[in-house]
């Protein structure tokens, strides 16, 4: 006998495993949904395609060193706020500029007249 229970080793239980598979797809839903609606927020505010989009969030999460969740995130609160958080505005502007329009949305100065 190894001194612990049965009821204690959760790695065999099905009851746990279960419980655990449905926490990561909840996790993977929410994060799905965070992304869907920034890749929203990109194509409406960015004036870039879905794919030019997507194509953004992973420039910018990658020069941000950070993981596309977050950068979502950073977004959301960009379409929430009316500005992008400083940590990450550099990121974006280099990002847009690739793959957007020439100018930020929210800069002074608008498409197509500088």
């Amino acid at each position: 006998m190894t001194g612990q229970s049965r009821g204690d080793d959760h790695s065999t239980d099905p009851l746990f495993e279960l419980e655990r598979e449905i926490q990561q797809l909840k996790d993977d839903s929410a994060a799905h949904a965070t992304l869907n609606q920034a890749l929203g927020i990109m194509v409406t505010l960015g004036h870039v395609s879905p794919d030019k989009g997507q194509r953004v969030l992973r420039e910018v999460a990658q020069q941000a060193r950070l993981p596309r969740a977050s950068v979502a995130a950073l977004v959301l609160h960009w379409a929430w706020a009316g500005e992008i958080p400083a940590e990450i505005r550099p990121h974006f502007e280099e990002a847009l500029g690739r793959h957007g329009p020439p100018q930020t949305p929210g800069s002074s100065i608008p498409p197509g007249s500088g």
